[in-house]
């Protein structure tokens, strides 16, 4: 069994690598042309895909770090104190994942339509409400009365049909 894993290790790294490798038939060199092709193929998605998650994390990065420096500018020329200045910098870095989801999900809201924006919103105020306990009580208290009151006038209107008939 080990021989049989360092041949599969050996064939997939040469296979993988690209590297040098000794056909000895035409359907073998076409065989191996064939795999480095789709394994090139492969290979360039993988670090395409790579170049773009750092891109996206620069990105990121760059834009963190302009609001940083905007706000030192600002404090440096208000003459802020150091500790307010420390509070003012711990705020940004603790809040800058929050702010970012924020600006997304603006940018999903307005890409969508009115309709699916309703539901969207509905979704998510559904999820906050189920995990505050008053504010789910409430609602539900609401609603019964509400639903109350349409039983009440749903009755008014069978009667009414039953006293014109």
């Amino acid at each position: 069994m080990g021989y049989q894993y360092m041949v599969c290790l050996y064939t997939a790294v040469l296979a993988l690598g690209g590297n040098e490798m000794g056909p000895r038939t035409n359907v073998e060199i076409l065989s191996i042309f064939i795999i480095l092709i789709i394994l090139a193929i492969y290979n360039a998605t993988i670090f395409g895909e790579m170049t773009v998650l750092v891109q996206m994390c620069t990105r990121k990065s760059t834009d963190f770090q302009e609001q940083i420096d905007v706000a030192n500018t600002a404090m440096k020329n208000i003459d802020l104190p150091d500790d307010a200045q420390q509070k003012v910098r711990n705020y940004l870095i603790t809040t800058q994942g929050t702010h970012y989801e924020q600006k997304e999900l603006q940018s999903f809201i307005r890409m969508i339509s009115p309709s699916l924006n309703v539901k969207v919103a509905i979704c998510i105020f559904t999820k906050i409400v189920k995990k505050n306990n008053r504010l789910a009580r409430f609602i539900q208290k609401e609603s019964n009365k509400r639903f109350e009151i349409m039983k009440q006038v749903n009755m008014s209107i069978v009667n009414e049909k039953k006293s014109i008939v």
